[in-house]
């Protein structure tokens, strides 16, 4: 687990939804309740069951003190997704590289599809769907500053600082993630492993179906997560197939 410095308030209340969606808390311990009702122990952590009331909880905090730090259910879910994407890149940077005659590119896609499998609450969450809005604010920006962006939005400008902190983290983090994959690909074109293709389209089209392929587990839930990582890793290799060279 990464740690965060111990003196931003904000972090007792993200790191509660991480163990929780990690599965580390019983979804169906007394008092913790889900957006829309109680989970059970059955109940697969998803992101879209948080709400602020259970994450107040999670962390043994009042609803206000959250409110304080994080403005609203968006904000909060930002800083969250942000979370697991960084504990995402934290795998793909410091794992061995791929080898004998395997493309790196191939090694990354495949660990990545691995975490999602393994950790699919910490994928929901980085794809919920109510951050949409904050991330376009963000990247409509431009040279605006993002609070003001978020301010032109009719927003007070305090809670718009705040939102945008944690849509710009989370935009960072992203970007780390996909550098991650065009960093491996670029290291694969440069040892002549895959032909001369422009590495970031090409890592955008390796990143979605690695997202494809974790959805897939985790909206149809067939056989086991082996089975899934088997079929997964054999789809990733025909698909690179086609930017090997020999």
């Amino acid at each position: 687990m990464i740690q965060k410095p111990s003196q931003d308030p904000r972090e007792v209340f993200i790191d509660a939804a991480i163990r929780f969606l990690s599965g580390r808390i019983a979804p169906g311990r007394a008092g913790v309740r889900a957006k829309g009702g109680t989970l059970t122990r059955g109940d697969l952590p998803r992101a879209e069951s948080l709400g602020i009331r259970m994450v107040a909880d999670l962390a043994g905090r009042n609803p206000a003190t959250l409110l304080f730090h994080f403005p609203d259910r968006e904000s909060l879910m930002a800083a969250i997704a942000a979370r697991a994407f960084e504990l995402l890149v934290h795998l793909l940077e410091h794992e061995p590289a791929a080898i004998a005659d395997r493309c790196r590119i191939v090694g990354v896609t495949q660990r990545y599809v691995t975490w999602g499998i393994d950790n699919p609450g910490l994928f929901t969450a980085m794809y919920d769907p109510s951050l949409a809005r904050g991330v376009e604010l963000v990247q409509l920006a431009d040279d605006t500053r993002p609070e003001d962006r978020f301010a032109v939005a009719g927003e007070k400008s305090e809670i718009g600082r705040k939102r945008a902190r944690a849509f710009s983290d989370l935009l960072q983090a992203k970007q780390r993630a996909l550098t991650c994959f065009v960093d491996a690909f670029e290291a694969d074109r440069a040892g002549g492993v895959v032909r001369d293709v422009d590495a970031s389209s090409a890592s955008h089209g390796m990143t979605a179906l690695a997202d494809g392929l974790v959805w897939q587990w985790i909206t149809e839930r067939q056989g086991t997560p082996v089975m899934m990582r088997r079929h997964a890793d054999a789809v990733i290799v025909m698909m690179v197939k086609g930017l090997r060279l020999g």
